[in-house]
């Protein structure tokens, strides 16, 4: 690679990095490529996260489906998306003894940072630990090129001990994603302004002796209650789901949640699945 093109990455990505991104953790991390960096094809999309109230930014359905399902994780204290890897000469050294090429920005062709999907960090009781994922759908685990640079990724992770794994829509627990994708629109529903503390601890008192009775389905006990409180109709179910989503009313969330039947609250309040159980 010539002077000019040195200078050129360079300059990307210093600036990058004063933005700061791919640097901080929780609610001041910055993800190194956002939805307006990359060519949109419909699937990218930003959504805020229930652990910090930071939007975070997905490239792909795929990758929305799976930033659901972390959050359901046993522990979660941190997700961050598209994770650079910031070692350029190592990963570069990597991918020559690979005998394999380096990721290149598409339009310069120059090399560029190579970047994981997501690292999440885990408290595992004991410590926190980091975990390093790359989603991909399965149908590109075909392409030879693909493979490349998750063995850059794989490698790079390895020489820093931290695990390192691969999710494809087949491991992708479905009924957990629905269940989180129906109560995250709730979940900050105080925050927001949208209701009081007041107003919510008013409503779950009316609306839970009924869904602890188990003789109604959520949508009549929700709807018995916004009649009997004067509401406007469907205020009461949005409450129940902010309760779910919080994990004040728990309900096991691999089982997908139908209104039409009585929700089940489980007793021991385990709502959430170990990293293991979810990326298994």
């Amino acid at each position: 690679m010539n002077k000019r093109s040195r200078t050129s990455l360079a300059r990307r990505i210093e600036r990058r990095l004063a933005e700061g991104r791919g640097q901080g953790r929780g609610p001041n991390y910055k993800p190194w490529l956002m939805i307006h960096d990359v060519p949109s094809h419909g699937q990218a999309s930003r959504v805020k996260s229930p652990l910090h109230g930071r939007t975070c930014h997905m490239l792909s359905q795929l990758e929305t489906d799976w930033f659901f399902a972390f959050h359901a994780i046993r522990g979660i204290k941190d997700i961050r998306e598209q994770y650079p890897l910031t070692e350029l000469e190592e990963t570069r050294c990597i991918a020559e003894k690979l005998g394999i090429n380096h990721p290149t920005d598409p339009q310069t062709r120059e090399p560029c940072l190579a970047t994981s999907d997501f690292v999440l960090t885990i408290h595992d009781g004991l410590r926190e630990v980091d975990m390093a994922i790359a989603v991909k759908p399965s149908a590109d685990l075909s392409s030879v090129r693909t493979l490349e640079k998750l063995e850059i990724e794989r490698v790079y992770w390895s020489a820093r001990k931290i695990s390192w794994q691969i999710l494809t829509e087949k491991e992708l627990p479905r009924a957990l994603v629905k269940t989180l994708r129906w109560v995250h629109p709730h979940i900050d529903l105080v925050s927001s302004g949208a209701l009081t503390a007041g107003e919510v601890a008013r409503i779950r008192s009316t609306v839970e002796p009924a869904v602890i009775g188990g003789n109604q389905s959520l949508v009549d006990a929700t709807a018995d209650c916004d009649d009997r409180l004067g509401l406007r109709p469907g205020s009461a179910l949005c409450v129940a789901r902010h309760l779910i989503g919080t994990g004040v009313w728990p309900v096991d969330l691999t089982v997908e949640i139908d209104p039409r039947r009585p929700l089940q609250l489980i007793q021991n309040g385990g709502t959430n699945v170990t990293a293991s159980q979810l990326t298994a």
